[in-house]
């Protein structure tokens, strides 16, 4: 996932990279807005890795903030692999 996290980072809009560990095995990336330029990008970079492990990945979410705090929209029970401004 931290390739995954790699290449999100890249694209403008993207906020957050989040993985939700567990049975449910969740990778959320959280966005600034509804825009099909980013989500074009981000599923450029899943079908990539798709083509790469096939069935060992996690299940992939997109949730538009829409003027939101990131804090308020992060799930507790995930590790954040990318936010934007963190080093």
């Amino acid at each position: 996932m931290e390739r995954y996290a790699a290449q999100a980072r890249k694209i403008p809009g993207v906020a957050a990279v989040v993985v939700v560990p567990g049975e449910e095995r969740d990778l959320s990336t959280f966005i600034d807005k509804r825009d099909e330029e980013v989500m074009d990008r981000l599923m450029d970079v899943e079908d990539d890795l798709f083509a790469t492990f096939n069935d060992e990945l996690f299940d992939f979410h997109v949730w538009y903030l829409e003027g939101r705090p990131l804090e308020q929209e992060l799930p507790h029970n995930g590790r954040v692999i990318y936010r934007r401004g963190d080093s």
